[in-house]
């Protein structure tokens, strides 16, 4: 990462999620503490990558004809992983495309398991093709015309010097295995939207390709083109072509609307979609079975499908996932998916399926906490769908994942607060509603919470309280409150005894933060702070208008060593208070702020403080806001949204982000700039 320095006449601000003093989430693990000197040091070695968790949205997998091992994986995030052992580990390849670039298509030679390209789109419309002749260790541009919006790829079986390429902007040829191309959007050819190609097995010139609207045949390697769309509605997107290997004039086309075959080379269709879902109506890629003819494969939006009568009638394979990607290896009896959720998904054609990603991570990461004081202890919850996520944890700092239990059906989770004591579990914050998620996997709902949550924290210098902002209001209640005697988990509004203390009961908190024994809440332009020692003992906490701050504020922190300092964010503006949040001054800040997400007071300096943009940018002030220092050179920090500082990593932090996992990110250079005059 390279540092930028600004000087602005004003103080800086900051606060995001800190870990604090060592228990261990004894989870069968055993409690195990590591010197602060180890934990940097394991953070050190892994600074601009990421910690996991495994799988994520991947968009294209191919195995390696020559090499069955091998296969190669794309990314909606601009990456290409490859595994040399069938999937059980990945490594990411050295490939440079950026994170907005996504690798919908991979091809590798036949005859050469090193000989790999990769077809991608940006949602600007533009893209292009790289080629790598080592397996992916180095790769080179191959020259299509305007650096195309790529989304489709295929070489001829018949001729390997033959190939095609189809995106937004028509087909382009090469004759020479890529170095040279020319696009061939010959006569009849009235769509210039490439999805799909497809090269009939027996004639390098005789090609399918598929639009956003329809399938047209070219016989003459692209001079002229013919729609082929007898049986088919005329709206079609055809997202994916396949030729069966028994069979030249088989031709499976998947669209935006269920599935066609053609017995006779696309001279007519006929739907198949039997026992496909209605909701699964999206059919993204088909597979066949080169040992029988019967058999077939569809990946669409939600779940993968099996057919044993050749698209006769389908039949669910794996639910609550969607497929991009398939690839089949037949010689091994494995069926390879890539999933836009899960990452790969690997077992036998005809059994069960399961991940396999280790060394992968693009995941989405949308809750994420770290076990106080312990870096080395991970929580994070992956979005695995539009409604759907799990949670993940790792004991040894994101070298292992497992997954916590299994997650209950509770919708998309929000908040993650890993609490070791008085009770050791991490409290699950989800749409559907609270639960405890106990060491081993044990889950139990705890009912009936106190309104929408916006935002929880733990008080572990109070006996581990919790406190919940709420849509309609700030609560506190003891840890041990939550939990009955038997073990179990307690409603909110138990009988025999309130659970919950109302703070404060006049509309929203937008903003929430605990530092020691102190609270500070922002909402509806108000400002509510206290002891919660004196709160929990009856007292009532300090509650007046936020001076001053201007905007909905989305974070709040709090200065560990000064109780009269705080700083708030909203999208676009930061805010100084010195009073403990009665009044607050605007900072005038040296950045463009748009997209701001995360603010942290840095606990082992904490006269220095961060903030996170969602493109990736991490801002640190120096010197009461003097000086200004800029991180951004880590495309894996795009879509970035949380970050977390320690006291026991100093010069660390961790980001969690939408596609990238939990990234490593390394300080020292804002600090070494900062010492060096702040130049």
């Amino acid at each position: 990462m390279i540092a930028r320095t600004f000087r602005a006449p004003a103080l800086t601000a900051g606060a995001m999620l800190i870990i604090a003093p060592a228990v261990v989430f004894t989870a069968q693990v055993g409690a195990r503490q590591e010197t602060p000197a180890a934990i940097v040091a394991g953070l050190a070695a892994r600074t601009g990558s990421s910690l996991g968790p495994p799988g994520g949205e991947t968009r294209s997998i191919v195995v390696a004809p020559s090499a069955t091992e091998r296969l190669f994986v794309g990314t909606a995030t601009g990456h290409v992983f490859r595994s040399d052992n069938a999937a059980a580990t990945w490594r990411e390849l050295p490939l440079s495309l950026g994170h907005e670039a996504v690798v919908d298509n991979l091809l590798v030679h036949p005859a050469d398991a090193d000989g790999v390209f990769a077809a991608y789109w940006r949602a600007n419309g533009t893209g292009g093709l790289v080629h790598s002749l080592d397996g992916g260790d180095t790769w080179a541009p191959l020259p299509v015309p305007s650096d195309p919006s790529l989304r489709a790829i295929a070489m001829a079986p018949s001729d390997s010097q033959r190939m095609y390429v189809g995106g937004i902007g028509g087909v382009w040829r090469s004759d020479d295995s890529g170095a040279s191309w020319r696009n061939i959007n010959g006569v009849g050819l009235s769509s210039e939207f490439i999805e799909s190609l497809a090269v009939d097995p027996r004639d390098p010139d005789h090609l399918y390709a598929g639009t956003w609207r329809q399938v047209y045949r070219t016989r003459d390697g692209g001079e002229t083109w013919n729609r082929i769309y007898q049986g088919m509605a005329v709206d079609r997107d055809i997202f994916s072509l396949t030729i069966s290997p028994h069979d030249p004039d088989t031709v499976l086309a998947g669209t935006c609307n269920f599935l066609y075959r053609s017995n006779d080379g696309g001279g007519s269709w006929n739907e198949r979609r039997t026992g496909l879902e209605r909701r699964h109506n999206r059919v993204h890629t088909i597979v066949h079975d080169p040992r029988d003819a019967s058999v077939l494969f569809a990946g669409t939006r939600g779940a993968l499908y099996r057919s044993s009568d050749a698209g006769g009638k389908w039949e669910m394979a794996i639910p609550d996932v969607t497929i991009s990607g398939m690839a089949l290896d037949a010689e091994n009896d494995r069926l390879y998916v890539a999933t836009e959720e899960r990452g790969v998904m690997v077992g036998s054609p005809d059994g069960e399926m399961a991940e396999s990603n280790t060394g992968l991570s693009t995941a989405r990461v949308i809750a994420f906490d770290a076990l106080p004081g312990s870096p080395r202890v991970l929580f994070a919850a992956r979005a695995d769908g539009t409604s759907t996520s799990t949670i993940h944890h790792s004991t040894d700092m994101g070298h292992t994942w497992n997954p916590l239990g299994r997650t209950p059906a509770i919708g998309e989770i929000r908040l993650l607060r890993a609490q070791p004591r008085p009770v050791n579990r991490l409290l699950v914050i989800a749409q559907g509603g609270w639960w405890s998620a106990y060491p081993g996997g044990r889950w139990e709902p705890i009912p009936n919470p106190p309104g929408t949550t916006i935002a929880v924290e733990i008080a572990d210098d109070v006996g581990g309280a919790v406190i919940a902002a709420t849509d309609t209001g700030i609560y506190v209640a003891r840890a041990e409150s939550l939990q009955g005697s038997d073990g179990a988990t307690m409603p909110f509004d138990a009988e025999s005894e309130p659970v919950w203390r109302p703070i404060r009961e006049s509309g929203a908190v937008h903003a929430l933060a605990v530092a020691g024994d102190r609270i500070l809440a922002l909402g509806e332009g108000r400002t509510t702070s206290g002891s919660i020692t004196a709160i929990l003992a009856g007292a009532l906490p300090t509650d007046g208008p936020a001076t001053g701050l201007t905007g909905m504020p989305v974070a709040v922190a709090l200065d560990p060593t000064d109780p009269a300092v705080a700083y708030a964010m909203s999208r676009t503006e930061i805010f100084r208070s010195d009073d403990a949040g009665d009044t607050w001054t605007k900072l005038p800040l040296p950045w463009p702020a748009a997209q701001l997400r995360s603010l942290a007071v840095d606990p082992s300096r904490p006269e220095q403080v961060l903030a996170l943009d969602y493109r990736g940018a991490i801002y640190r002030g120096h010197g009461k806001g003097m000086h200004w220092l800029i991180l951004d050179e880590d495309p894996g920090l795009f879509r970035a949204w949380s970050l977390s500082v320690s006291a026991e990593a100093p010069g660390y932090a961790l980001v969690a982000t939408l596609g990238h996992g939990l990234r490593v990110v390394g300080l020292d250079p804002l600090a070494q700039s900062a010492g060096g005059g702040g130049q």
